[in-house]
This record gives structure tokens, sequence and C-alpha cells, in this order.
């Protein structure tokens, strides 16, 4: 496949009680009743809302980014089914999760349902599940609410003992390989006693591949005075292209799909933060009304990242303070402590995440593909990605960001 996308294991730990949640694939059994697809947009609005508020938490350094805001908004949308009081509140706000059951099931199904896809082409899945442990009294209304609207099938077993084996063979498992050892053995303790995994995952060629005899070694600019030498790939095709002041967007489809890649980028070599500053919710919709179909030279770097993210301080920033605080915390209903019927708090919320980008996806569709070449076009547009750009994979239907990340140096 010439595009990998795998976010994410966002984790979560609930100590005398102890919670982990992380996203990685495909186990999504036990979802209920098809959704109306309308329903969708609720968890589509709130989801894209909360991509912008992480994005923004994690922007101000110069690296690369790369997450699942739709891997994270599963996860925590799992973990709130059981929080009470403040502690539901603050997650509900930041999440921005609708306080009625009924609606939010719908909601969060549909994005779920939604969520998994397969076809020749191109594979878009995600798996959920809890991992529960011996010395949880788990509410079986909880275990229902999980199981009916996120397809989280549950296993109960000793987690000090098995927990890191059996949760990072299913994250690996769960994402084809591309995440592995989510959790380390100080992640879980005697006093963990629920984990909660999503994981998220997704393989597609483009719809118009990039010939690679046309990729060819170019200088990327960090900034106005650093650059490195970086696979520069290049085609020329009929895009949905825009241009705003300052800066250009592109969408590139993957084949068979419904999927594509939003490419962001701004005029000027130092121009990401100006970039940043002005994306919203609002901004990116308003900027993806504008496409047209135009005659487009795109010119993107080949590029692969790793990212893990440690998301307490993060969620803190937007709000989410209390389920991280022993004592505080109100995960009452998920269920309680078997031998001291204490409370549980989360202890551990961790998101990594993998991306890989480059030019095909078989020899063979490589092979049939090919696409007018860099010169051949007099009139055109061009969109050179040779200095720091902001991405997005969404669903067109829906405009669900499924993923969203930042390249600030294609060879990092």
């Amino acid at each position: 496949m010439n595009v990998r996308l795998t976010a994410v294991a966002a984790a979560v730990a609930v100590s005398a009680a102890a919670l982990y949640a992380a996203s990685g694939g495909p186990d999504s059994a036990h979802i209920g009743p098809a959704r109306d697809p309308v329903a969708v947009l609720d968890a589509v609005s709130a989801s894209n809302r909360f991509a912008i508020d992480f994005y923004n938490q994690v922007s101000g350094g110069d690296g690369n980014i790369f997450f699942s805001p739709v891997g994270m908004y599963v996860a925590f949308s799992a973990l709130y089914e059981g929080a009470k009081g403040e502690t539901a509140a603050q997650i509900r706000d930041a999440f921005g999760l609708d306080e009625d059951a009924d609606a939010r099931h719908g909601d969060i199904g549909g994005l779920v349902e939604r969520t998994n896809r397969a076809g020749p082409d191109s594979t878009l899945a995600m798996a959920n599940a809890l991992w529960v442990d011996d010395g949880l009294d788990l509410l079986d209304s909880y275990r229902d609410a999980v199981r009916d609207n996120y397809g989280a099938h549950a296993e109960s077993l000793d987690l000090q003992e098995d927990g890191v084996g059996r949760v990072n063979g299913w994250m690996e498992e769960n994402t084809n390989g591309a995440i592995r050892d989510v959790l380390s053995e100080k992640d879980i303790s005697s006093m963990t006693r629920l984990i909660i995994t999503n994981a998220i995952h997704f393989a597609g060629e483009w719809e118009t591949q990039f010939p690679i005899d046309y990729t060819h070694n170019v200088y990327f600019w960090r900034n106005s005075m650093d650059n490195t030498l970086v696979e520069m790939m290049s085609v020329t095709d009929i895009f949905d292209y825009a241009s705003f002041g300052g800066h250009q967007m592109v969408r590139l489809p993957y084949k068979g799909a419904g999927l594509s890649m939003l490419v962001l980028l701004p005029d000027d070599r130092d121009g990401i933060r100006g970039l940043e500053g002005s994306i919203s919710p609002q901004s990116m919709d308003g900027w993806a009304s504008d496409l047209k179909p135009t005659t487009t030279l795109v010119q993107i770097p080949k590029f692969e990242t790793d990212t893990v993210y440690d998301l307490a301080d993060y969620l803190k920033n937007l709000g989410v303070a209390d389920v991280f605080e022993p004592g505080v915390s109100d995960l009452s209903g998920i269920g309680t402590d078997a031998g001291t019927g204490r409370g549980m708090h989360v202890s551990v919320a961790i998101h990594k995440g993998f991306v890989s980008v480059d030019e095909a996806g078989t020899e063979a569709a490589a092979a049939t593909v090919l696409s007018s070449g860099p010169d051949s076009v007099p009139e055109r547009q061009v969109f050179r990605a040779d200095h720091p750009f902001i991405f997005a994979i969404q669903d067109d239907e829906t405009g669900a960001l499924l993923f969203m990340g930042r390249v600030m140096d294609p060879t990092a």
C-alpha cells in the first residue's frame, strides 16, 4: 500500500483502580443495529472540535505531529460511560459528548460502524476492547453499554501477570503490526483493574498515484534558514484545490475508500505558525468547501513518523482533571475494586501513532496508473510542499477527521 496510517494507542489506567485506554484496530463485533447516518454527524462535529483542540495542545514544539482524534474520542467516550458527577461533566465538555445516553449511543455506534470498511484497494478498521482484572467487580450495565455501542468485547485476566503481553499483542494484531509495545511493565500495577483499548488502522492506495520515476531528491526547508534533503514525489492531475490568502489546500483521494488526505500548506517557508493560528473547525469546513477541481502539480515528500503522547497533561489543559485524581475521580459507573470497594482513577493515558506515505500501492497498480509528468501541462496550479505542512485523513461523506498531523521534517 502506498499509504499506511495506523494510529494510535491511547492508554488510560485506572487504579485502585486503574484504567488504560489505547487506540489500535479491527475487532468490532457486537455493534448493535445500524444507526441513522444523520446521527453520526453530531459525533463527527464533536470529534472534529476535539481534533483542533488537541492539535493546538501539541503543536507548540518543532517536531512532527500525528494522532487520531477519532481514536481518542471513542476511547474516552467509552470511559465516560462509567463516569459520574463532575468527572463525567469534565469529560463530556472536553469531548462534546451528548448527556442523553440514547442519543450518545446512536452517535458513537454510528461513528464506530463507519470507521470499519474494507475493499481491494483501501481498508479502514477500528477495534475496541475491555481488559478486566480479576479484582474488579465490573457492572453489567457498563459491560453492556460498551459492548452494544462500541463493539468492545470484554476479557477477564490477571492484569499484572498477563496484561502487558495480552494488550500489546492485541494492539499489534489490530494495527497490522504497525503499533507495538504500547504498554510496559511500569504501566500496570497491582492496583490496575481495567484497561480500555481502542485501535484504528488505515491502509490505502492513492486514486492518482505518484509515478516513481518522477520522485527526486530535493531540499525541504524546515524553516527559511535550515533545510534537509528529501525524496519529493510529483504528479499532475485534476485535484480539488483552493488558495486562500497565505496558504493552499489540496485534496488527494484514496481509491475506492470514500477517504482522502487534505494537505494544508502555507505560502511562506516560515508560515506554519500563522497557518496553525488560523485553524478552527469552522475554518477547516470553509476551506474544504472552497475546493474546486483544478489541474494541479502536487509535490509532497515521502515521509514516515512515529509519535507517542502522554495524554494526562494535555487533557488537564482541556479541563479533564478530576479523572486523574485518586479520591476525586468518580468512575463508579464502571465498577469497584472487589477487595476494598474503592473507586477508580485514570493512572495512565497514552496515545501512540504511526504514519508512512509513499508513491504507489503495488507494482501492478503503479504500472497501470501513470499521470502526466511535471512538465507536460503548461497551465496549472503548483502545490509544492517543500516546507512544513499540515495534513488530515478525512471521511469524505461526513467530514470526520480520522487522523491529523504536521510534517516539520520528513526525515525525522
